[in-house]
């Protein structure tokens, strides 16, 4: 008998979930927040953008 998981998928077909961040996709002093099949950058102060890789203007 095959088991289940949580997500109802066969056992013997396990999700896996990789680890965005291990790459360090985000830039200039940005923390990388994990999640399942994405990653979220915090970006420090003055940078902005997806990866945290465009500066922001001062005005």
């Amino acid at each position: 008998m095959i088991g289940f998981n949580k997500l109802s998928q066969p056992e013997r077909f396990p999700i896996t979930d990789i680890d965005e961040c291990a790459t360090n996709p985000c830039k200039n002093g940005a923390s990388c927040i994990n999640g399942q099949n994405q990653y979220t950058c915090t970006c420090a102060a003055g940078w902005q953008g997806t990866n945290c890789d465009h500066g922001m203007r001062h005005l």
